[in-house]
């Protein structure tokens, strides 16, 4: 997959994958809303790193977004990082594969494909964190009665994590 870091330089994320694995961790798990920040921030530093870069001269570059604007990316973007993640996972998905995918479905939106690590990081130790479990805080009952009454569930595992949740109708 490609990627950049902030000065636009194609990096290979095999040593930052291994990193954000394998590598120990003192810090803590990140909240949903420090993920959500992470995000806001990745883009913001992103898009200025890209516009910078793009337009010569000042006059035309992209327009400077509020701390606001970034903010509500932020959110929106993991929001459908939540709806990819209970998508593709499965019981036997490794940590590998869901930051493949993720990193992925990441760099899909984030201004020139820039990658910063310590940002992507927390993204990824919350989910793998949560795994399966965080599938409950994210979908509403509606939507759970809706994915039961389904034949084919959103989430290959879903179905058997949901029944204790749900009464059957």
């Amino acid at each position: 997959m490609y990627a950049q870091n902030l000065q636009l330089e194609t990096i290979d994320l095999f040593n930052d994958k291994a990193d954000i694995l394998l590598g120990p961790s003192t810090e803590s798990i990140p909240t949903e809303a420090e993920v959500e920040e992470a995000l806001a921030m990745m883009y913001q530093q992103a898009h200025e790193a890209f516009s910078s870069a793009m337009f010569a001269q000042e006059d035309y570059k992209m327009m400077q977004l509020t701390t606001a604007s970034y903010h509500y990316f932020g959110s929106g973007l993991w929001t459908k990082i939540k709806e990819y993640f209970c998508k593709f996972l499965k019981t036997g998905s490794t940590a590998s594969e869901i930051f493949d995918k993720i990193v992925e479905y990441i760099l899909q939106f984030i201004p020139g494909g820039i990658f910063i690590k310590e940002l992507v990081k927390k993204v990824i130790r919350y989910l793998l964190d949560k795994g399966y479990g965080i599938m409950s805080d994210w979908l509403n009952v509606r939507s759970l009665k809706a994915i039961l009454k389904s034949e084919k569930p959103q989430c290959e595992g879903l179905f058997s994590f949901l029944h204790l949740y749900i009464e059957m109708p």
